[in-house]
């Protein structure tokens, strides 16, 4: 793969799809960085998603993907 046009395989959005269950349920993924002071959110956390990861053909497809494996909605409307 080419850094910038190419898209995520499905064992790449299978992990990230983890990671974002884990800090959507509150948690740190294990490979996490948390700042300085900054503490746990055991309630949940609002998560939220870019993909910028190529010249934008793949960029929609993987987004709704990660949809998909995360129970999302996956309907795109005009």
């Amino acid at each position: 793969t080419e850094l910038y046009t190419s898209g995520y395989e499905d064992d790449a959005l299978d992990r990230w799809a983890a990671k974002i269950r884990t800090w959507a349920d509150g948690g740190d993924p294990a490979d996490a960085r948390r700042l300085r002071g900054a503490a746990p959110a055991s309630d949940g956390r609002d998560v939220f998603v870019y993909f910028d990861n190529d010249v934008k053909v793949r960029a929609p497809v993987d987004a709704m993907a990660l949809s998909a494996r995360l129970g999302l909605r996956t309907e795109v409307s005009a």
